[in-house]
């Protein structure tokens, strides 16, 4: 089993420490990847510190110091593949900041289910599972961006990747036996693509929490559109969606969107700065007029009763063939994929890829027969 090596030897900040550690890893046929950031007031990860392994050499690149990262992104641009667990917001922050999309990614989460294991699990259960290795996961919340960065701190990013490195060659030789790499590739391009971390303006009104159920069509047009503005200036001023207007104050404008100057004053004065108060009335006046969501017609009491028991039956039978398979059955198919599959039909994920042929035509073959 790899050893822990003391975790300074491994730090990298400055210019002739990253050019050595890229030399040594650059004919390495992948490399494992990990990144620390932080994420609470910013709209975007902030990225602090990058470890990279090639199971021999490991490097904990700071990029909070005065470093050329040309070189460096370059190898992680063209390498194939990159390993990373559970990847979306370390690839959404490499995106963000170097307009990096790996070309090959093998996640060993999205790897760990196809095997048939609890699809979500975390890195320090899969490593304890996988090489009986007890990870300190007092780390976890700490404070990336300040330096130096302790000897727990190092030692806990620097395990990020060296336990990994074992861990993605096992996978990697189970998936191969059982033939589904492929699958695992199909999992990977659908969500590497620049719409994952670019969503629509215009459905961003879905991530609001609160009750609006009760909105007529034109208050729920005029939430999607207060919504869409927020979403932009969060963007561009590079803030958390919260700390700019949060969630509640947007329910409130959008049920009232005629609502005149004085009852807007009472509404937000407490909440916003001047300046961004005069932008967010001038966006109301501009809502006004926003097309309406057409609510779909509600379903009868019976309609509903029998899409639960659809949804119940597809479930099921989805459980099952997840056990013959030796797969995680929420990796196989979601209750939303089903919903969706009920709704959609061959527009639906389960009906593409690796899933058609494992569970999408005794899907299409059962709802046939409800």
């Amino acid at each position: 089993m790899t050893q822990l090596e003391p975790a300074d030897k491994a730090w990298i900040d400055n210019q002739s420490a990253l050019d050595r550690f890229l030399g040594a890893i650059a004919s390495a046929p992948w490399l494992v990847l990990d990144t620390e950031f932080l994420r609470t007031r910013t709209y975007y990860p902030q990225l602090c510190l990058i470890q990279i392994s090639d199971g021999t050499h490991h490097g904990l690149v700071d990029l909070l110091a005065e470093l050329d990262l040309e070189a460096l992104i370059a190898q992680l641009r063209n390498r194939r593949p990159l390993v990373l667990h559970a990847c979306l917001q370390d690839i959404e922050a490499l995106h963000h900041d170097f307009d990096l999309i790996p070309p090959e990614v093998f996640d060993t989460q999205i790897a760990w289910g196809l095997l048939g294991r609890e699809f979500q699990v975390s890195y320090t259960a899969m490593v304890k599972q996988h090489l009986d290795i007890e990870l300190d996961k007092s780390q976890v919340r700490s404070r990336w961006d300040r330096r130096p960065l302790s000897k727990a701190q190092l030692r806990y990013a620097l395990s990020d990747v060296l336990h990994l490195a074992p861990v993605y060659e096992s996978l990697r030789d189970e998936l191969e036996a059982q033939n589904r790499s492929e699958w695992l590739r199909e999992e990977i391009k659908r969500l590497l693509v620049p719409e994952t971390w670019t969503p629509d303006l215009n459905e961003a009104w879905r991530r609001i929490r609160g009750d609006y159920r009760q909105f007529d069509g034109t208050q729920l047009g005029a939430l999607r559109a207060l919504a869409a503005w927020r979403e932009q200036k969060a963007r561009d001023h590079d803030c958390a969606r919260n700390f700019l207007l949060q969630d509640e104050l947007l329910i409130t404008l959008a049920q009232n969107p005629q609502m005149k100057r004085k009852e807007f004053e009472r509404t937000v004065s407490r909440h916003l700065p001047p300046t961004l108060k005069e932008e967010l009335w001038q966006a109301l006046q501009q809502i006004q007029d926003s097309p309406p969501i057409l609510r779909t017609q509600r379903k009868t009491q019976q309609e509903r009763r029998e899409i639960r028991h659809q949804i119940q039956a597809l479930g099921k039978l989805t459980r099952d063939i997840a056990a013959e398979l030796s797969i995680a059955p929420e990796l196989l198919a979601t209750r939303s994929m089903l919903e969706e599959f009920l709704e959609q039909r061959e527009q639906s994920i389960v009906l593409q890829g690796w899933r058609r042929a494992c569970v999408g035509d005794p899907l299409m073959e059962a709802v046939d027969a409800l």
